[in-house]
C-alpha cells in the first residue's frame, strides 16, 4: 500500500507537466474523475492571457452548439471547460 502524504508535490507534478504540454501543444485535455481538481488546475493554468469558458454557462453551451467556430474565434488562446 502506497499513502501520499503531501498531495501538493502531486499538484505540482501535474501542474508542471499540463503547463509543458500547454507550451508544446495547441490543445491539452485534463480528464480524471469527478470533483478530482481538473477546473481547479486549468484555471491555475490559464493565467491572464487565456480565456477561460465553461459550458456550465449556457449562453457558452449555446455557442458551442450553434456556432462553434465563432466560439473557438473569441480569443487566440482559451480554456474550454465542461
Amino acid at each position: 500500500m502506497i499513502i501520499i502524504h503531501a498531495m501538493n508535490s502531486l499538484d505540482r507534478a501535474l501542474s508542471d507537466l499540463a503547463a509543458a504540454a500547454l507550451a508544446a501543444m495547441p490543445v491539452v485535455v485534463l480528464t480524471d474523475a469527478r470533483q478530482t481538481g481538473k477546473s481547479t488546475l486549468a484555471r491555475q493554468l490559464g493565467g491572464d492571457d487565456r480565456l477561460y469558458l465553461t459550458l456550465d454557462d449556457y449562453d457558452v453551451l449555446d455557442q458551442a452548439t450553434s456556432a462553434p467556430d465563432d466560439l473557438v474565434a473569441r480569443a487566440p488562446r482559451q480554456t474550454l471547460d465542461e
